[in-house]
């Protein structure tokens, strides 16, 4: 018999970002929780990650389906921005609709993402997990489950990437265009 979903999901986590969260949020009508590591996966990062949307089968645009779970890793001085409210947005939309988002995806903009604090991001990218090593990106056991990471961008950034293509927009991250872990930029 093997191990069930939630075991391999806790396992990969554990693997990655230590054992236990220094938080954990929940949000019983979704029956999603969001862990925070602080720390993780480097000094001065924090991390968040989805635990449970991943116990549910989304659909892909391909029209297969996949497992994902979303996270969102922030510089220190915003983790307490209310990110876990961010990803419990991100996981009711995609758990109402029963659709996985992709790799390039933009969500929004919908208006201030952290309007409490004056930031000026509007809109998500979805992407891989930008800070972690390639092998946090998914894990197998039945089916494959993927890791999302959501990126906080501006309204002008967000129209970037729709018109010049989310590789585009990391070649100005690498060359130090644009600092996206800086959220008042």
């Amino acid at each position: 018999m093997s191990k069930p979903h939630s075991e391999f999901l806790r396992h990969h986590i554990d693997t990655f970002c230590g054992e236990e969260p220094d938080s954990l949020y929940k949000e019983s009508s979704l029956k999603v929780s969001v862990a925070r590591f602080d720390n993780v996966p480097d000094d001065g990062l924090t991390t968040f990650i989805s635990i449970g949307l991943s116990g549910h089968l989304l659909q892909q645009r391909s029209g297969k389906s996949i497992r994902q779970e979303i996270l969102l890793t922030v510089d220190n001085a915003y983790a307490d921005f209310g990110i876990e409210k961010v990803i419990f947005s991100v996981a009711k939309i995609m758990l109402g609709q029963h659709k996985a988002v992709s790799r390039g995806q933009v969500l929004g903009p919908k208006g201030a993402l952290f309007p409490e604090e004056g930031t000026n991001l509007t809109s998500l990218l979805c992407s891989y997990p930008a800070f972690f090593p390639e092998e946090f990106s998914f894990f197998e056991n039945d089916e494959t489950t993927v890791f999302v990471e959501l990126i906080p961008t501006l309204s002008s950034e967000a129209e970037f990437i729709q018109k010049e293509g989310w590789s585009k927009f990391f070649e100005m991250i690498d060359k130090g265009r644009i600092d996206i872990l800086n959220y008042n930029r």
